[in-house]
C-alpha cells in the first residue's frame, strides 16, 4: 500500500508568486489571497507562525470563518486549486518513429512517462504488442494487489490514467477505484484522497478535526485498505508536524491489521526522525532519496524488459522497491 504526496506544498507560496509575476493580467485575482495572507503578519508580532503554509492559513481563516461573518476560505481554496492545476500541464504525447520502450509507449516526457509507468503496472498492464497503428496493453496475471493513499491535492496520476487510456489501446479499461463504492474489484487500485482535490473539494488538516462529510468516504477506505495491508510505503510525505491527525489514523487503523509487516519510506529532507518517533526501528526502513529516482528505478527495470520481451514481470514493481530498500 503507498502514501503518496507529488506536488510539493513546501513552496507553495513563492509558486503562486511565481505565476503572478510571470502572467500578471491572467493570474490579477491572485491578489485579494496575497492580501488575506499579508493581513495575517500582524500575529507575528506577538506569536510564532508560518504563514507561508497553506495549511496553516487555512487552519485560521476556517477559525475566522466559523467565528465571524468574513467567510475567506472558500475563495482561498479555489486560489490553491489554481495554482496546482497551473504546475500540473497536461502529459505530453509518445514521440513517434523512436525506439520504443516501455515508457515511452505513453510519453516523450521523462517525468510524464515515469507516473504513466508506474500507473500502468499498478493495474498490471504489463502484456504489450502492436494492434494496427496503435499499441495494445493488456493485464498480466496479478501478484501483488495495490493501494493508494494520496495527502495532497493534485490529479497526477488521476491524469496519467487517463494518458495511459489515449495512448494505447486498452482491451480491458481500467479505472482507480472510487472509495464510496465499498466493494473493491478484483482489479481495482483504490485512490483515497484525504485531503481532498482540486477537482472537488480542498479539506486540508486544520483545527477542526471532524472529518469532511465529503471525503469521509475516502478516510473509511484508506482505513480499511491499511487495516488489510502486508506492508506501508510512503513515497514523498514528509509527515509534517501539522499532519498529528493522521498519527492517530495511522494507529487506529494499524491496530485492526492482522498481517502488517514493514513500514517502508522514501522522502528527502530531514524527516527521519520524525519517522523514527512514530513507528518502531525493526519495522522501519527509511531512504532519503528523492520520488523522482524511486520512479527512475522502476522505469529502467521496465525498459530494459521492454526491449528484451514485451510482456513484463508482474512483480516488477515489487523487484524495484525492493532494489531501492535493499531487500
Amino acid at each position: 500500500m503507498y502514501f503518496s504526496s507529488p506536488f510539493d506544498v513546501s513552496n507553495f507560496y513563492w509558486k503562486a508568486k511565481d505565476l503572478l509575476d510571470r502572467d500578471p493580467g491572467r493570474f490579477h485575482h491572485f491578489v485579494s489571497s496575497f492580501d488575506v495572507m499579508e493581513s495575517f503578519h500582524r500575529v507575528r508580532m506577538f506569536m510564532k507562525a508560518d504563514l507561508e503554509n497553506i495549511e496553516e492559513i487555512l487552519s485560521i481563516l476556517e477559525m475566522k470563518d466559523t467565528l465571524s461573518h468574513e467567510p475567506d476560505r472558500e475563495s482561498f481554496s479555489k486560489f490553491i486549486s489554481e495554482v496546482i492545476e497551473a504546475y500540473t500541464p497536461s502529459f505530453a504525447a509518445a514521440e513517434k518513429d523512436v525506439q520504443l520502450t516501455f515508457s515511452g509507449l505513453f510519453s516523450g516526457d521523462s517525468m510524464h512517462a515515469r507516473y504513466c509507468a508506474f500507473v500502468a503496472l499498478l493495474f498490471g498492464l504489463n502484456k504489450a504488442f502492436r494492434g494496427g497503428d496503435r499499441w495494445v496493453l493488456n493485464r498480466g496475471e496479478p501478484k501483488v494487489h495495490y493501494s493508494i493513499v494520496s495527502l495532497n491535492y493534485d490529479v497526477v496520476l488521476e491524469n496519467a490514467l487517463q494518458h495511459i487510456h489515449d495512448s494505447v489501446a486498452l482491451p480491458t479499461p481500467v479505472a482507480f477505484h472510487d472509495p464510496k463504492d465499498q466493494n473493491l474489484g478484483e482489479w481495482s487500485v483504490l485512490l483515497a484522497k484525504l485531503h481532498g482535490s482540486v477537482k472537488g473539494t480542498i479539506v486540508p488538516p486544520t483545527w477542526n478535526k471532524k472529518i469532511h462529510s465529503k471525503i469521509l468516504p475516502a478516510w473509511r477506505a484508506a482505513f480499511l485498505a491499511v487495516s488489510k495491508a502486508n506492508e506501508l510505503r510512503f513515497i514523498g510525505y514528509s509527515l509534517p508536524e501539522t499532519d498529528s491527525y493522521f498519527r492517530y489514523f495511522l494507529k487506529a487503523a494499524i491496530s485492526q491489521s492482522f498481517n502488517l509487516q514493514r513500514v517502508d519510506v522514501l522522502c528527502a529532507g530531514n524527516v527521519q526522525g520524525r519517522y523514527q518517533e512514530l513507528f518502531e526501528q525493526n519495522r522501519l526502513r527509511f531512504n532519503s532519496g528523492r520520488t523522482e529516482s524511486y520512479l527512475d528505478n522502476l522505469v529502467n527495470r521496465a525498459d530494459q524488459q521492454f526491449q528484451m520481451s514485451q510482456e513484463l514481470d508482474g512483480s516488477l514493481i515489487e523487484a524495484a522497491h525492493q532494489g531501492i530498500f535493499g531487500g
